[in-house]
């Protein structure tokens, strides 16, 4: 990264744990319409928060899915009251995954918005990242990346990267598919979303006797034929991949094909359900797991029931996800933290801002691990959800174990 990210604070528990009782409860304020120095993205009857996505690069399938579960969470709120008084408006731009389009667009919503309720890509959050810092501008970042989440200006919204591949081999060795002498590969993309990955890998690797044949790739790379032979001819027992779908869906077909029949474990964003709607649909089944901080939408949490009933409400024809329920989760986190800002009289930048500082342990009631944002620069939750690829469910992912946490995780992504 081109830029030094100011270090986390420590935290002050001034709010307190936070609860979304009842299936991930829209957060209540008071109507009282605190008073506002002329802050950007807040008038005296609206709040006005931006979201940067990537609806036409290589995550367009999930972010998708991830913007329908913020739409819901807002709909539902401003139908069924308000923050802090006032309604919400989400201001939506499109980056494609390219960084300087992102600042660009940044450039442009920094003066209209209080805060981003989506940042989307390591590489995208990380080029905005100097503005927001200077201008005191809160974002949720939908990503898990240490590096992120070193900065006091982003909400990280579960387990690191890094901690999440040491406790997804840690639970292939814990369930005997992977053993000491064996050797797994590892397909990841350049920068904060698929290095930190590596090293997490290699760090559980090196406590479980197990070798990593890694291969770095470009988002560009849509063919992944010669990482497959690569790591055939290396006779790994399986094959972790922090890319996108595109990759995880020739990942999939390329080792049936060529008879390379080990587990695949998947990040979080590299899959997305319309895979299952593709040929790779039965070997995923077969083979994968999906390793993420968040629960399915076919989970039976609270938080996972009430958002497919505002789903099924809504009549989109957007593919149920996990990444709906994601983005009713984030949305939900920085309810709560504009509410505490609102407690406070300060329903600006800088006192959002403060709100944020001050978080403890969060509660999404189902929806994601539990996190805690009160330790300075550490990942906000060890745990991660186990799920295995169906097309017998709704959104693609059936729970397989929950909260999840690997036997080295502990001490590891530490300050």
């Amino acid at each position: 990264m081109s830029h030094q990210i100011v270090r986390r604070r420590s935290r002050v528990r001034g709010i307190g744990t936070l609860l979304l009782a009842g299936g991930l409860t829209l957060t209540a304020c008071s109507t009282s319409k605190t008073s506002v120095d002329s802050s950007p993205g807040v008038t005296k009857d609206k709040i006005t928060l931006g979201v940067l996505t990537d609806i036409t690069g290589p995550f367009k399938a999930i972010d998708e899915q991830q913007n329908l579960g913020v739409k819901l969470y807002w709909d539902e709120k401003n139908r069924t009251g308000d923050t802090c008084g006032r309604k919400v408006e989400i201001a939506t731009r499109d980056h494609g995954y390219d960084p300087q389009k992102a600042l660009s667009l940044a450039g442009e919503l920094n003066k209209d918005v209080l805060a981003y309720q989506v940042t989307v890509g390591s590489p995208p959050t990380s080029a905005v990242l100097p503005e927001l810092e200077e201008q005191k501008i809160i974002g949720v970042a939908m990503s898990w990346s240490p590096v992120l989440g070193a900065s006091d200006a982003l909400i990280i919204p579960g387990t690191y990267y890094s901690v999440e591949m040491v406790g997804a081999l840690d639970y292939l060795v814990e369930q005997g598919t992977v053993k000491s002498g064996d050797s797994v590969g590892h397909i990841y993309f350049a920068g904060d979303y698929g290095e930190p990955a590596f090293e997490g890998l290699k760090h559980s690797a090196g406590k479980n006797g197990v070798k990593v044949v890694g291969s770095q790739i470009d988002p560009s790379v849509t063919d992944v034929t010669s990482q497959v032979a690569a790591l055939q001819a290396k006779k790994v027992k399986a094959i972790f991949i922090n890319a996108s779908p595109t990759q995880l869906a020739s990942l999939a077909s390329l080792t049936e094909s060529k008879g390379l029949d080990v587990p695949i474990i998947s990040s979080a964003p590299a899959f997305a359900p319309q895979l299952l709607e593709t040929n790779a649909a039965k070997i995923l089944e077969k083979r994968a797991l999906v390793v993420s901080s968040v629960i399915p939408f076919s989970g039976d949490t609270p938080a996972a029931k009430k958002v497919a009933e505002l789903y099924g409400k809504s009549g989109s024809k957007v593919p149920a996800s996990m990444w709906v329920v994601l983005g009713y989760a984030a949305s939900s986190i920085m309810d709560q933290a504009i509410t505490a800002a609102c407690e406070d009289d300060q329903v600006s930048r800088e006192g959002l801002w403060d709100s944020y500082q001050k978080l403890g342990k969060v509660d999404t009631d189902g929806a994601t691990v539990a996190l805690d944002f009160s330790s300075n620069g550490e990942t906000p939750s060890r745990s991660i959800n186990v799920l295995r690829p169906s097309t017998s469910v709704k959104g693609g992912l059936d729970p397989v174990t929950e909260g999840f946490v690997g036997k080295n995780t502990e001490g590891y992504g530490s300050k």
